[in-house]
């Protein structure tokens, strides 16, 4: 079985804000092809935003709770 891969310098790296990093998960695994765009941006407020989105079905996200 073949590891999912993380290519951090993907098409959609390209269209970035200047303070965004975009990176995309892959997978060629037995039950096909899934993957999805993640994209990490500090907002003004200091906080860090993380947000998963082309996410192929098959795709789960979890989050644990905060301080985990």
């Amino acid at each position: 079985m073949s590891r999912p891969r993380v290519i951090t310098r993907c098409v959609a790296s390209w269209y970035a804000h200047p303070d965004e990093c975009i990176v995309e998960v892959a997978h060629e695994g037995a039950h096909g092809s899934k993957g999805c765009l993640i994209s990490i941006r500090e907002h003004a407020d200091g906080n860090l935003h993380i947000q998963v989105y082309q996410r192929d079905a098959g795709v789960c996200v979890d989050v644990s709770p905060i301080g985990e």
